[in-house]
């Protein structure tokens, strides 16, 4: 039974995160403007690479590094 429940929760966590993957940048970046630049930095940077170009692109962040 347990076995079951984690492959469910390994199953649903797959799909959330192709979901999210999946979204176009100008979404993601809508996303992003609700966070802390701290959180953008610490939580979401080095994720994966896609999420990577996104962040390298996106213009709060570029003003971050920049200061």
């Amino acid at each position: 039974m347990t076995y079951t429940i984690r492959k469910q929760a390994t199953y649903m966590a797959s799909k959330v995160h192709s979901s999210f993957l999946a979204l176009p940048v100008e979404i993601v970046y809508r996303i992003l403007d609700n966070l802390e630049p701290k959180t953008i930095l610490l939580s979401l940077r080095n994720v994966c690479e896609r999420l990577n170009k996104i962040i390298d692109t996106y213009p709060r962040y570029q003003l971050l590094i920049l200061e």
